[in-house]
């Protein structure tokens, strides 16, 4: 084979490896599990809010670091 035969055989390689990476990537479709919905289940409530402490302590040093 000549260089020039190397180089486009090469090249031809490439280009089929970083089309099939491609199609894996993002065009080929994903499988995905579906989960039926439940009846009678437990009610969970959940809220946003702030934790304090019942009691406030001061924290200090000695001595000033550097």
């Amino acid at each position: 084979m000549t260089h020039r035969w190397k180089a486009v055989t090469g090249s031809v390689l490439l280009i089929a490896l970083a089309s099939a990476a491609y199609y894996a990537r993002f065009v080929r479709e994903i499988a995905v599990k579906t989960v039926e919905p439940q009846n009678n289940t437990e009610v969970r409530v959940f809220g946003i809010g702030t934790v304090e402490g019942q009691i406030v302590s001061k924290v200090g040093f000695q001595v000033a670091g550097s």
